[in-house]
């Protein structure tokens, strides 16, 4: 590579490495990592590129082939019959997604390319050595005389945790060399270069600077933080009694546990949860909080987490206490505010020994352990984004499916390692077995 980088220089001038730099990075789309340049720009640089006359002012003409191609063609009587098949067969190889099957440290690797479906074992001692099953790397295998070398590989892994998005980009890119017509090949692959990097560099954008994910609550309903006010033209009593069926019966001796009442036995203050049975999101759980109501004086206020409880509460209220209930305003809080608040605020030493303490207790344990176990026998018939919305039992049928489902497990087994506590890690080899992977 170092000998055609410099044939390339002396042919069309120092200017082409500044334009392909342009290009590859989408002319300052994407930021440069001139930490990789060798083993992720230069590969492509030397066996992909191809310049175009707009792009060079050269006095030699440009050539309508790769940079190794055109090198091999003026250089072909002092190079061996390897060294020719070497750089025949690189160009010939585009970069692609590999994700990563078995590794031997420090001697080779497993991988299934994700476009071609093709299986290779390469030789490779370091990045064997960093690399994990399930990892997906971008890069160019070149298989030659019965071995395979990685020629070109860029700098971050995409974990098992991105690959949904991966696919997602992968799947349309495969319907988009579909519909021009063409086969699913190495030249197809090959001429959807620009999308592939473009792939990859997202990935990177995406893998180094993670958004939020969306939050909801167990209904779906996207998390938006409400308080709404109210007054109240009745006695707390009386408010109480008409909005007491919010919470579900087996509760409604529990409400007096956080209220206060005068020297004369006057209900003054009462809070308790709006329930309601069952719960969407958690199949095993008997009910699901909405909100918790407050009645205080002539002041009634309801928190809810969503709009769409926000509405249905304020038209209960209505319904249940008519005209002795007035509607006031509603105040908003930033999700993303309160995150940044909960961040940036200093932990609670005295809360978290508590937290601490209670969690160390076995009968708490065993109680999380219980709730654990129940969460993940439900999740083989929840829908999951990750899956394409399908259940892992419905993803298991097909090969697609399992794909993702492979990245989904990798990706626990991976945060299997974060967890200390044996009760809340997930079995994993359990799910392969119950999903017949």
């Amino acid at each position: 590579m170092p000998e055609i980088l410099d044939f390339a220089e002396h042919c069309y001038g120092r200017d082409i490495l500044r334009e392909a730099i342009d290009e590859f990075y989408f002319r300052g789309r994407f930021h440069p990592d001139h930490t990789n340049f060798d083993n992720f720009f230069e590969p492509w640089l030397v066996f992909n590129w191809i310049p175009e006359e707009q792009e060079i002012d050269s006095p030699r003409g440009l050539s309508v082939e790769q940079l190794a191609l055109e090198y091999l063609r003026k250089n072909r009587r002092r190079l061996d019959s390897y060294q020719q098949a070497f750089i025949r067969t690189a160009c010939a190889q585009p970069f692609s997604f590999f994700a990563i099957t078995e590794v031997e440290v420090g001697k080779s690797l497993g991988l299934r390319d994700l476009l071609l479906d093709r299986i290779f074992t390469v030789k490779e001692a370091s990045a064997s050595k960093t690399l994990q099953r399930g990892d997906v790397v971008f890069a160019r295998v070149v298989p030659l005389g019965g071995q395979a070398i990685m020629v070109g590989m860029g700098p971050t892994v995409v974990p098992p945790r991105y690959q949904p998005s991966l696919f997602d980009s992968r799947d349309t890119l495969k319907k988009l060399i579909r519909n021009v017509g063409l086969k699913m090949n190495l030249e197809s692959v090959g001429l959807a270069d620009k999308q592939m990097r473009e792939i990859y560099l997202d990935l990177i954008e995406l893998a180094s600077n993670p958004a939020r994910p969306e939050l909801v609550n167990t209904d779906g309903d996207p998390i938006n933080l409400v308080k709404l006010y109210f007054e109240i033209n009745c006695s707390p009593r009386e408010a109480l009694d008409s909005l007491k069926s919010l919470a579900l019966p087996e509760f409604q001796d529990e409400i007096f546990d956080d209220s206060a009442s005068d020297a004369e036995g006057n209900l003054v203050s009462v809070s308790f949860d709006w329930l309601k049975r069952g719960n969407k999101a958690h199949k095993q759980w008997d009910n699901t909080i909405l909100g918790r109501i407050t009645i205080e004086g002539n002041k009634l206020t309801a928190q809810v987490n969503s709009d769409k409880r926000a509405k249905k509460i304020r038209s209960l209220f209505t319904r249940l206490l008519g005209k002795q209930v007035t509607y006031k305003r509603s105040v908003y809080e930033s999700m993303e505010q309160k995150l940044s608040e909960v961040e940036s605020s200093p932990p609670d030493q005295e809360s978290l020994s508590d937290i601490e303490d209670l969690n160390s207790r076995p009968e708490v344990q065993a109680l999380i352990e219980e709730q654990v176990i129940a969460h993940w026998e439900a999740w083989y018939t929840t829908r999951v984004p990750a899956l394409e919305n399908k259940t892992p039992i419905q993803a298991a049928r097909t090969k697609a499916g399992r794909e993702r489902l492979e990245a989904l497990l990798c990706d626990f087994e991976r945060r299997n390692e974060e967890v200390s506590e044996r009760y809340l890690r997930v079995d994993v080899g359990a799910m392969r077995k119950k999903l017949g992977l």
